[in-house]
């Protein structure tokens, strides 16, 4: 008999999702784990469910996918929906689907009920009921949702007494299609580039999801372009090249390099820029052409816009074919950036938060995933880190959701089971999430995690200080690391300066198991250092 949990599997299956994290409870999660386990499709069981939904969307962007994640109903759904938002806003896609009662007992029966459509319709691109009739359908139209653009989470429920009927229907596919740019809104675009004599490209993660990284450096070399990239578009490009030019946050310091270029910017070409990926949004008066697939906000950044939706790489071919007056030279370009990172290097010492990017950075290949937790080393990685392949760097930006980098490092690791997966993470953020370690160690993941140990939340204690307030709420009791990570199964180190971390660091890479090295360092120091990009 072809069940309904038989059909979902397939559905996921024949999408390429090979792998579900989550929760289990009874009836149709067991089922479908029964189903998915028969069918080749692994089930992922993590310490929390919220980030069994930050691994799936990880894992699904990285295998160009869709990651799929599994909760039981009432309180396993509210702890899925807090990872569901992290995906809506680090646009990445993910199928949730949760257990609910079937519709003979939903009526009377009260323990673990809340109404699921209204928990998750706030942050996610579509939510409803899979039944016999509609399931293939319904399971192919949300993946189809969940990876369009924007990528987010969709959710849909799994009713008890559905799980085992035979399906009514199956389902039929969809054609796919992709527009083409207005055409005079093309020829528009081509005027402003060949009139242009400072144009600048600022490019989103649109661009790493369309692959765009040879459309970009061919454009860049042809019209002599700078190019910004946002810090999740981070790799899309090989960022050793001569025209890159450092990570565009939309923040309003005027010493940063995104600053220094774009004041003497007289045309922005933005590509694929998503208002998720700007820190601060502020109207800049000069023309931009916008590059999407999607009727885009980037009228929020620049005020006078010329928009290009449809293909990004028709786009970009069409722009290609312009004159060119622009004046940027690649020394010019090389300077402004020096400039700005020997002023931070300026701080740098043999136990800094700076010496342990730059010994990371020269240790791990090319191909090595990073990953970075939100903390205040991360504001330095942002401005720090060299990607030169795609898809090797991940950090929360738009939920800036402490903790989440470790299910990030889960999903990204599953994904690329060959690379050593490297993640960032402060004590504050590890707490959060410390049920995922085991995880870690089940799977036998080539990860390491360092860890930045200052026993509290210092970003928070940053603004006391500024406030001359006591440092009160900001701190924590602090485990034994070491200790308890060998007892969950890894191996671990502790560095004080930079040779040692060194040291460790390349005996975890070379061990590829699960090793966490910690680090400490004097939140004190950084107070500066987070003025400087903040």
């Amino acid at each position: 008999m072809h069940t309904v949990s038989r059909e979902v599997v397939d559905r996921l299956k024949e999408s390429g999702v090979d792998r579900i994290f989550g929760i289990p409870g009874s009836n149709a999660s067991i089922e479908l784990i029964r189903e998915a386990s028969q069918s080749g499709v692994q089930f992922v069981p993590t310490g929390h469910e919220s980030a069994a939904a930050i691994a799936a969307g990880t894992y699904g962007a990285m295998t160009d996918s869709v990651g799929a994640c599994l909760s039981i109903m009432g309180p396993g759904a509210l702890n899925v929906n807090s990872g569901l938002l992290h995906c809506a806003y680090e646009r990445t896609p993910v199928l949730a689907l949760t257990e609910r009662y079937g519709d003979e007992v939903l009526g009377h029966v009260q323990l673990q009920k809340i109404d699921h459509g209204e928990l998750f319709r706030p942050v996610t691109k579509s939510t409803g009921t899979l039944t016999a009739s509609n399931c293939g359908d319904l399971i192919k139209e949300s993946l189809e949702t969940a990876r369009a653009e924007r990528p987010g989470p969709v959710h849909l429920d799994f009713p008890h007494d559905v799980c085992l009927l035979e399906t009514e229907q199956r389902p039929g596919v969809a054609a796919q299609t992709d527009g083409r740019p207005n055409p005079e809104m093309v020829e528009k675009a081509k005027g402003l580039l060949a009139a242009a004599k400072r144009p600048v490209l600022v490019v989103g993660s649109l661009a790493l999801r369309e692959n765009l990284g040879s459309h970009l450096s061919d454009l860049s070399e042809r019209f002599s372009l700078p190019i910004l990239v946002s810090v999740k578009g981070k790799s899309v490009i090989d960022e050793t090249s001569s025209w890159y030019a450092g990570p565009y946050l939309g923040v309003g310091k005027a010493e940063l390099i995104e600053n220094r270029i774009l004041e003497q910017a007289d045309l922005v070409i933005a590509i694929g820029i998503d208002g998720c990926e700007i820190v601060m949004p502020a109207g800049r008066e000069v023309d931009a052409i916008a590059i999407d697939k999607v009727e885009t906000d980037v009228a929020n950044i620049y005020t006078r816009i010329t928009p290009l939706i449809g293909s990004p790489g028709e786009s970009i071919a069409e722009l290609a074919t312009a004159g060119s007056a622009s004046v940027w030279r690649p020394e010019e370009v090389a300077q402004i950036t020096r400039d700005w990172l020997d002023h931070v290097r300026s701080f740098d010492t043999d136990d800094s938060v700076q010496a342990v990017i730059r010994a990371t950075r020269e240790l791990m290949d090319d191909e090595d995933v990073f990953v970075c937790d939100i903390g205040l080393y991360s504001k330095l990685v942002e401005q720090l880190w060299v990607s030169r392949r795609p898809e090797t760097f991940h950090i929360s930006l738009a939920a800036r959701n402490m903790g989440s980098a470790l299910p990030m490092a889960i999903g990204a690791s599953l994904a690329r089971p060959d690379r050593n997966t490297v993640c960032f993470i402060g004590d504050g953020g590890l707490l959060m999430h410390m049920p995922e370690l085991n995880v870690v160690a089940q799977e036998g993941l080539p990860l390491t995690i360092v860890l930045f140990v200052d026993g509290g939340w210092g970003t928070i204690r940053v603004f006391q200080r500024k406030k001359y307030y006591e440092i009160e709420g900001t701190n924590f009791h602090q485990p034994n690391w070491g200790g308890l990570s060998e007892h969950i199964g890894f191996e671990s180190k502790h560095a004080d300066t930079e040779g040692a971390y060194r040291q460790h660091l390349d005996w975890a890479l070379e061990r590829r198991r699960p090793s966490l090295i910690t680090v400490s360092y004097d939140a004190v120091e950084y107070d500066k250092i987070l003025g400087m990009v903040r």
